[in-house]
């Protein structure tokens, strides 16, 4: 298990350090978010961003529980009015491709304005998503999404755009690394590295290391990414014992529990000997603290 004091930086598909690293209203994070805008969405803009600001924080609170627990989320809008959300799913959710969708369009009708003056023309709209999972059956990473002329497949109008980045089907860094392929690369690994490959040394990614690292957490960001991590590593280890046990005879049933049991003591062994407080990893694990030293 690579546990949170194994390498230096933190994991960018978290909550705390994604809207740590890419706050819109911080001058300094706020050039991470434009040059990740601008590098991600380059075949769609028709100019680059210069400049964002916040809009509509934590827009999915009117969502279910599921997506509030399964999506992050950050809205901005740029100097000429153009409006962007970077989504990050972290846990699978069934029909998540429609949930963006479905958001993105409420962007654009948030911008009508009551009455019989209104003439429809509002700013469009960008969003960027990247997903720990699969949702789309091809074996492309990346899909850049918008309204096109389904015969002559030249793009029509720009009102509404999409990015799709899923990061299991990341192949990895290679001789024709482009932006697009190093913001993947991060996303997917920087929580796993002690240092950026020679190929990375670029100043608009390794301007993102100060804020990544994790010891320069204070003492309540380090207690929330702990309980993130935890999370995404029982989540995880929950998937994986679900796909071992597939096809098993109902027999088997007391063995699996076993299993279950044995994988969460190990991952709280791991979280344990990384120095993570015993109470924070019982509220996690559901072991008590004592079975915790014990272990």
């Amino acid at each position: 298990m690579t546990t949170i004091q194994d390498t230096p930086y933190g994991n960018l598909m978290t909550d705390l350090l994604f809207k740590k690293a890419f706050n819109p209203d911080n001058e300094y994070t706020k050039v991470n978010l434009i040059n990740l805008i601008n590098d991600i969405l380059a075949p769609q803009l028709e100019c680059p961003v210069v400049d964002v600001h916040s809009r509509d924080k934590e827009q999915n609170a009117s969502g279910s529980h599921a997506s509030r627990c399964s999506i992050l989320d950050l809205h901005c809008i740029d100097s000429v009015g153009r409006l962007f959300s970077v989504e990050i799913q972290i846990r699978w959710m069934e029909h998540f491709l429609k949930r963006v969708v479905y958001y993105a369009s409420q962007s654009i009708v948030s911008q009508g304005v009551p009455g019989s003056d209104w003439d429809y023309n509002f700013k469009p709209t960008y969003t960027i998503a990247i997903s720990n999972d699969n949702y789309i059956s091809d074996d492309r990473f990346v899909h850049h999404v918008s309204f096109c002329d389904l015969e002559t497949k030249t793009r029509f109008g720009g009102y509404i755009n999409f990015t799709f980045i899923e990061l299991r089907k990341f192949p990895g860094l290679d001789a024709r690394l482009n932006s697009l392929k190093a913001w993947t690369y991060l996303f997917k690994n920087l929580h796993k590295i002690t240092k950026l490959p020679d190929n990375l040394k670029d100043e608009k990614y390794t301007r993102l290391l100060e804020i990544a690292k994790v010891a320069k957490f204070n003492r309540d960001e380090l207690e929330k990414y702990r309980s993130e991590v935890m999370s995404l590593e029982w989540d995880d280890s929950a998937v994986r014992i679900s796909y071992q046990n597939l096809g098993r005879k109902e027999g088997r049933e007391e063995g699996r529990e076993e299993g279950r049991k044995e994988r969460t003591r190990e991952l709280a062994k791991g979280f344990r000997d990384s120095g993570v407080p015993i109470e924070l990893i019982s509220r996690q694990s559901g072991l008590s603290e004592d079975e915790i030293r014990s272990l």
